[in-house]
């Protein structure tokens, strides 16, 4: 089942009750902890040197690469709050405003007192013309992050990009960026 928070970015999907459906096998596969990983025997060591290794890609900026690396650990774990949070990332780097939106709602899933993955996932929404979406998710970071120190940066972030999105919306302007085509996985 899906938190309200996942239902927001879900609903920037061109079809979220795909994403539901999908989500919700995935649960019903995992929710006895039959992951792929554990029937292969990796241990947590080593699924944190894999993480290790496609983060260093992604911070080297082969984010193709990265990608694919993630994509790798996201069959091997779904479950991984950072695992999809990276796998959402680098899809976001390379304009896969959809695959990341749809990434970034698993990430919120495994974990949902994050705000980063709705704060990304915001970003992705304008990139498809979904401001008034995107709004909402801004809010909804800014509301996570609380009083935490660590987030006040984010929290004004949101804050601030969540009115300016308002205010646009109000005035009737042309959406920031729309695409109209997902862009095609490499």
């Amino acid at each position: 089942m899906t938190t309200g928070l996942t239902a927001e970015i879900i609903a920037a999907m061109p079809d979220p009750e795909l994403i539901i459906r999908l989500m919700k096998k995935l649960r019903k596969l995992t929710a006895s902890g039959h992951l792929l990983k554990n029937s292969l025997g990796y241990t947590e060591v080593l699924m944190e040197e894999l993480y290790a290794l496609a983060s260093s890609l992604y911070d080297k900026g082969q984010f193709y690469e990265a990608g694919e690396f993630f994509q790798e650990l996201f069959h091997l774990d779904p479950l991984s709050y950072k695992i999809c949070y990276g796998f959402g990332a680098t899809a976001q780097q390379t304009e896969e405003w959809y695959k990341a939106i749809s990434l970034y709602a698993y990430a919120a899933e495994n974990k949902p007192d994050a705000p980063e993955p709705l704060y990304f996932s915001a970003e992705c929404a304008i990139q498809i013309g979904k401001e008034a979406g995107a709004a909402d998710l801004y809010r909804k970071a800014a509301a996570l992050c609380g009083d935490k120190a660590e987030y006040k940066e984010l929290k004004e972030r949101s804050q601030a990009l969540a009115a300016s999105l308002e205010k646009r919306i109000k005035g009737g302007q042309a959406p920031l960026c729309l695409q109209d085509e997902p862009k095609k996985s490499s």
